[in-house]
C-alpha cells in the first residue's frame, strides 16, 4: 500500500484527527501535538507501530 493510500484511509476512518505516516529510517519533527497519530511503516511498507502524541507507550502491534 502506498503512503498516500494509507493516509487517505486513515483520514476517512479517523476524521478530525491529526495524523502522519512515516517510513522506517525516515525523519519526523520532534514536536509534540497531543492526540496526533504517527504510523510508522517498516521497510516493506507494513505498519510497524502506531504512536499517539502525549501517550506514554507505543501501540506496537504488527498488522
Amino acid at each position: 500500500m502506498e503512503h498516500r493510500e494509507l493516509q487517505e484511509i486513515l483520514n476517512q476512518q479517523l476524521p478530525g484527527r491529526l495524523l502522519r505516516v512515516a517510513q522506517a529510517g525516515g525523519f519526523v519533527t520532534q514536536d509534540v501535538v497531543p492526540g496526533r497519530i504517527t504510523v510508522w511503516l517498516d521497510e516493506t511498507g507494513r505498519v510497524a507501530s502506531v504512536r499517539v502524541d502525549g501517550a506514554t507507550q507505543a501501540l506496537e502491534e504488527a498488522v
